[in-house]
């Protein structure tokens, strides 16, 4: 009887586990990860920059623009160019200097050179950048999903 028990027990387990196409990962969710997200975005604005700027940013931080505090006709001014389908700034700060770039929904990219004054951050320059990498929403889950399979 008890042979009969734990074959009865262990068959079912045995079929469940065994019978399934890809191995159950408890800790597996289907939870939307932010900061992979985001991660992928700066990377794969970083990655443009280095090609088409010309510009060894190895030594720089980067940020969303948000995360820094800039002036308020500079603020503006990052905000006047943008339009719909750009992506959100990408901030790549070295000390006191650094750029914000505005990529177009197009491609191009937009740079905006600043130097921290005070605390804040103020445009010394603006600067197009011809791009042909379009950098989008769905360009941007392709490659998330892509790693996270």
């Amino acid at each position: 009887m008890r042979l009969f028990l734990k074959f009865f027990f262990i068959l079912p387990i045995f079929f469940i586990v065994g019978c399934i196409e890809k191995p159950l990962n408890i800790n597996e969710t289907n939870e939307f990860n932010d900061d992979l997200y985001m991660s992928i975005l700066q990377d794969e604005v970083a990655r443009d920059i280095e090609k088409t700027y010309k510009k060894d940013i190895q030594n720089y931080n980067t940020y969303f623009f948000e995360e820094i505090e800039v002036d308020s006709n500079s603020f503006e001014e990052i905000l006047s160019s943008g339009a719909e389908g750009d992506i959100i700034p990408i901030v790549f700060i070295k000390e006191d200097d650094g750029f914000i770039v505005r990529k177009k929904s197009h491609g191009d990219n937009i740079i905006f050179t600043i130097r921290r004054n005070d605390e804040k951050w103020s445009i010394i320059s603006e600067e197009k950048i011809e791009s042909n990498k379009i950098i989008n929403e769905k360009y941007l889950l392709d490659i998330y999903s892509s790693t996270t399979d």
